[in-house]
């Protein structure tokens, strides 16, 4: 936003956490979030790579969001995890909006695939969330909120401060829990289309499936069924990733058929700073990401009138 009233016309803009001025191209103040980055320049924009990144209100890139090849990127840490339910006769945008605070700053981003348990079912407008089934257990505090057994699918959990993914239905007793999750990298280990193995593997090892508990040392990347379906530039994303070094959590969200990253650059995007777990959610046009008041990656319409639930994140201001 331009600030001409102070500066004269052209000659500040305002990024609502700092200021610039385009005459010598800087900025006149300190990023409020250097002493987060302080291997950056605390006057540096979009970590001194504005090609690939875009810093949407001047603080540095992770907090808030910022935007990589039309890809939004969301870094927090130690946010506080809930799930968010959407309520009846509402769009799920609708409730994620609804549950806005003035006192902290709360994301949310859809969860698992979902079906049909009405024969009535009508997604052109916002009925009862009851009519929709999520493909994939969500529990809070132990106690089960939505969805069904999925053991096929992957799950990102909490329980005592330690997060924890893994494959097939998430643990009963976690303090949050969700499953119905397509594996980008699980415990270090990438996942893809297929099997890849490092040199010295036997030889006729399969391309898809478990190489038997013997061979899993060599596999580089595991193959998985749903990551081709997402594996395209064009199609909407939800992802969760988590780096069990750095504690922090980052959200990836891109919208739909909109030329972005497939999910093998969003995957090894996130390996190479430093996160070790990452699972993707219902893609394709129901990817949403909502911000306090603001939806920043939008669903189809007959997609928010029956997304059940999703996944909101609270951090301190």
């Amino acid at each position: 936003m331009k600030d001409n009233e102070i500066a004269g016309i052209g000659n500040s803009y305002d990024f609502k956490f700092r200021s610039y001025d385009p005459r010598i191209a800087r900025f006149k103040s300190l990023d409020p979030l250097s002493r987060k980055y302080p291997w950056n320049s605390p006057f540096s924009f979009s970590e001194n790579d504005p090609i690939n990144f875009i810093d949407l209100e001047g603080a540095e890139k992770g907090d808030p969001p910022y935007v990589k090849n039309g890809v939004v990127f969301v870094q927090l840490f130690r946010p506080w995890i809930s799930p968010l339910l959407r309520k009846d006769g509402q769009t799920f945008t609708q409730t994620a909006l609804q549950t806005n605070t003035s006192e902290k700053v709360e994301y949310t981003i859809n969860a698992q695939q979902y079906e049909k348990t009405g024969m009535f079912s009508n997604p052109l407008s916002a009925g009862n969330n009851a009519d929709w089934r999520a493909q994939g257990k969500t529990i809070y505090h132990n106690n089960p909120q939505t969805g069904r057994s999925s053991p096929g699918t992957f799950y990102a959990s909490t329980k005592n401060n330690t997060v924890i993914f893994g494959q097939g239905d998430p643990p009963a007793d976690a303090d949050f829990a969700v499953g119905g999750g397509i594996p980008l990298i699980i415990n270090g280990l990438k996942y893809g289309a297929s099997n890849i193995y490092s040199k010295g593997a036997p030889a006729g090892l399969p391309l898809v499936g478990d190489p038997g508990a013997e061979n899993r040392k060599y596999l580089l990347q595991r193959s998985n069924g749903g990551y081709p379906n997402q594996d395209n530039n064009k199609v909407g994303k939800s992802i969760l990733a988590y780096s069990s070094t750095k504690k922090s959590t980052m959200l990836v969200v891109q919208q739909n058929d909109v030329n972005g990253m497939t999910l093998t650059q969003i995957r090894d995007e996130l390996a190479s700073k430093g996160y070790d777990n990452a699972i993707s959610f219902d893609g394709s046009s129901s990817a949403t990401l909502v911000k306090d008041d603001k939806t920043l990656v939008t669903p189809a319409g007959y997609k928010d009138n029956s997304i059940p639930s999703g996944v909101q994140f609270t951090v301190d201001q």
